[in-house]
Formats: C-alpha cells, structure tokens, sequence
C-alpha cells in the first residue's frame, strides 16, 4: 500500500512494533502477574484479540478488492506443517525432560522430519501450494528468512530465560523482572526509529549482518552470567547492547523478505515472515530449556550455558545469510537499499 518514503517508514514502523511485542508482553504480563494473577496474562489477550479483529476490518476494509482472486486455502499443507512444527517443538521440549535417547523423544523428532517431507512432496504436486517455491528461490531472500527464525529463536528464548533468572537468582518479583528488561525495548525502538535513518545509504545485507555481530557480542557476554552477578554490570549493559542490534538488523531483513517478492506471492511471503518468527521463538525456547533441566542444578548454574548455545545460535544467523548470499550458486542480484 505504500511506495517510496513512506514505504522505508512502514517497513521501520512494522519492524519496530513486531520486535517489541516480545519485551512490551514481558513487561505488560510481569506488571499483571504482579498486581493480580498470571492468569490475567492470558485473560488480557481476549479484549487485545477483539479490538485487533475490529481495527484490522476497518483498516483491511478500505483496500480495492478488484485485483483479489480465489485461492486455495490449502488446508492439508496447512495441517501438516502445523503437526511438523508441534511434533519438532514437543521432541525438543520432551528432550529437556528425559533425554536424546528417549524413545518418546526421537519418535516426536523423527515424526516432524518425516511429516516436514511429506509437506513438500504435497506442495509439489499443487498447483497452488502453501509455501510456494519462488518465495524462497533468490537466496538473499531466503537467507533473510533465515537470518530471521534464527535470530527470533535466540531473542524468545532470551526474554524468557532471563526473566527466570532474574527472579530466581537475583530474587526479583514479577513487575521487577518485567522491568529490567525494560532498557532492551528502549534501545530497539530508539535503533529503529533513530540510528537507522543514518544508516540508509548502507547496503541492507551489510546493515543486517552488523546488526547481528552487535546482538552475538551481548549475548556472548551474558554468558559470563552466576549466581553473584549483579543487574547493573551484568544485565543492563548486555540487554541494551543486543536491543540496539536488533534494532539495526531487523528493519533490512524485513526489507530484503517484503520488497524484493514476487507481487503475487506478497502476502504468501508476509505470512511466512510472520510464521517463521513465531515457529524460530518456540524452537529456539525450546532448544534453550534443555541447559536448564539439568539435574540438580539451579539457573545461577545453568544460564552461562543457556547464553552459550544462544550465542552458537546467533553465529549460524549470521553464516547462513552470508553462504546463500556469496557462496556458490549465488544470484548476482541484491535487494535495494531501505
């Protein structure tokens, strides 16, 4: 709906917004907790849902319809990559508990591998599939797909885990925990809605990839996290340090994913986008809580080694990107800058 200038402003408004949800939820759901019941926290997405339900068919409603046409709902591809998906999460969840070996385990892991090729073997044989293949055929495209889900995984399990250790360790309480984690939302909206118009003439890929180097070398010193670690040396700092990388990373991602696709697949590949952002934070939760089920340890214990996968995560967000957009094979082709 929007070209040019106010193009970029949507694409940084957009990027801004769906990045803060995390920490705002964090926040919004410790205060909550705090003066009433972390049930409020779940009952407060009813009235949330509504209001989004009205507002999008108002907004939604004012769009010329004359160039829509019937599509398949593709409901079997939808069902299997929603069982993929939870088979693959479960088995990661499952693994925390009892172990690679478990029999329960490696059936729910094996499960989500061999529905996830079933899924593809379906699309093929569509002629309008769920996950059509030019959304992901220019790999600089793909690779900001992928640099996306990775990084969504480090970023939820990040919040998360952190929150416990907050609470559990440094003994704050619900609305204290939510609030410290305060300065990592101040510093990605001040990055995206600041920093990055300075930062528009720089080329989106090298833009992201900074960005990321920016988060790898906050997370990397949250792994210095113990038990005698305090909030202002050993949180603060880290915590503003990966929002402001985020902040520079998000917004070209997002660009390079929504600008360059084909226009009939454009709301296909947005709606990828938002998956791949909700599937990379529950698989990257999950992968994240295996450190802490170890037995008998407590989290002052376990989240150095939280934040050293984390850390692992990250440098794979910024590899893949790299490989697909310079390795063999690469198109000659890159996205326009915001």
């Amino acid at each position: 709906m929007f070209e040019g200038e106010r193009r970029r402003r949507a694409f940084g408004l957009y990027s801004t917004v769906s990045s803060l949800g995390a920490s705002a939820g964090m926040i919004l759901g410790g205060l909550l907790t705090w003066a009433g019941d972390r049930r409020w926290s779940l009952l407060v997405n009813v009235p949330v849902a509504l209001a989004v339900i009205l507002v999008s068919v108002r907004a939604l409603g004012v769009r010329d319809e004359g160039t829509t046409r019937a599509r398949s709902r593709g409901l079997r591809s939808a069902l299997l990559v929603t069982l993929a998906v939870t088979c693959g999460v479960y088995g990661l969840v499952h693994a925390a508990e009892s172990g690679w070996g478990d029999t329960v385990t490696a059936g729910a892991l094996a499960g989500s591998v061999i529905l996830g090729a079933v899924l593809l073997v379906t699309d093929r044989r569509t002629a309008e599939p769920l996950l059509p293949g030019a959304v992901f055929a220019d790999r600089e495209r793909a690779g900001a797909f992928a640099g996306l889900l990775l990084l969504a995984a480090v970023l939820t399990g990040f919040l998360v885990h952190l929150v416990q250790y907050l609470q559990n360790v440094q003994g704050l309480d619900a609305l204290r925990s939510g609030l410290a984690i305060l300065p990592f939302g101040v510093a990605l909206l001040l990055t995206t809605q600041g920093l990055t118009r300075f930062l528009s003439t720089v080329d989106l890929g090298i833009r992201a990839m900074g960005g990321l180097v920016v988060v790898l070398a906050g997370v990397a010193w949250l792994t210095l996290l113990d038990g005698d670690s305090t909030y202002a040396a050993g949180v603060l700092p880290q915590i503003v340090l990966i929002g402001t990388g985020v902040g520079v990373a998000i917004v070209p991602f997002n660009t390079v994913i929504l600008a360059t696709a084909p226009a009939e697949h454009a709301g296909i590949t947005a709606g990828v986008l938002q998956t791949a952002l909700t599937i990379g934070g529950s698989v990257g939760l999950a992968l994240l809580l295996i450190p802490l089920a170890g037995a008998g340890q407590g989290a002052a214990d376990t989240i150095s080694s939280v934040f050293v996968r984390a850390s692992l995560i990250i440098v794979a967000s910024i590899l893949v990107p790299l490989v697909l957009r310079f390795g063999p094979g690469a198109a000659k082709g890159r996205a326009p800058a915001a």
